[in-house]
């Protein structure tokens, strides 16, 4: 009975052995999986980052390499703008990048072209302020910058954009107010030139009908005295014939009286 009993707890002992051997070895391929697992999952991480970081560097790249060549002096200034803004980023550090660049540029345009308008501000003393193809030029000039102002800050509200144009606009109202003032005064002077000419012209018209109303009465003084004269003819022809006639008459009464 003893012996069975012996033999009964070597039995157990084995088979604890036995399950704890299990434990071990299924610890250990369990955290040997749980190790595999991780790297795995960092491995994916790793990767996942690396290709983060490319899409990056490639949108950031694609990004530069459009903005590069950007000049804000240019005659296409509004098209190449308009250009960039269409750019779309895919990644946070290639729309951080456009961003960036659009904000701080436009501000740059902004200061440039607003200090080249109040370049051409002309005082009302000065000479040129009288010179209508001058100041209609200028307000061409000012009408363009005013129009590269509004496209690059077309991003931003309507009141930053008047705030920012207004300057300008105050420069183009005053232009246009005197260019409307010469063009009042070339008109008057127009008009007093006209109306001198075609008083002259009045005068001479006149003269002109003077002359050939002299001519007439002249011509009629003519006319009238020339048929006196023939009358006057005429008549003492006339008087010599009866003349004669008498005095053929009083012949023959002589001779006659003489027989």
């Amino acid at each position: 009975m003893r012996k069975t009993i012996v033999n009964n707890y070597k039995d157990i002992l084995k088979s604890k052995n036995t399950i704890f051997t299990i434990i071990v070895v299924a610890g250990f391929g369990l955290l040997a999986g749980l190790v595999i697992h991780q790297e795995r999952v960092q491995a994916e991480r790793g990767n996942i980052a690396l290709i983060k970081q490319q899409q990056n560097q490639q949108d950031v790249e694609h990004v530069k390499n459009a903005i590069k060549d950007f000049n804000i002096d240019s005659e296409t200034i509004i098209d190449d703008w308009k250009k960039i803004q269409e750019l779309k980023p895919t990644t946070d550090e290639g729309k951080k990048t456009l961003a960036d660049f659009l904000t701080s540029t436009a501000n740059k345009v902004t200061n440039h072209y607003s200090e080249k308008a109040l370049k051409l501000d002309i005082n009302d003393s000065d000479s040129q302020f009288q010179d209508k193809q001058k100041l209609e030029a200028a307000i061409t000039s000012l009408q363009k910058i005013l129009g590269i102002i509004t496209n690059i800050n077309s991003a931003n509200g309507q009141t930053s954009i008047e705030e920012k144009t207004k300057p300008i606009q105050e420069l183009i109202s005053k232009f246009k107010k005197q260019v409307e003032t010469l063009t009042k005064k070339e008109e008057q002077k127009e008009t007093e030139t006209t109306s001198s000419v075609q008083g002259v012209e009045v005068n001479n018209s006149e003269d002109r009908n003077y002359t050939p109303t002299y001519t007439e009465s002249s011509g009629s003084i003519n006319n009238s005295q020339a048929p006196a004269v023939e009358h006057y003819s005429s008549d003492s022809a006339s008087n010599a014939g009866n003349q004669a006639a008498d005095s053929s008459g009083s012949q023959a009464e002589s001779n006659s009286h003489s027989d």
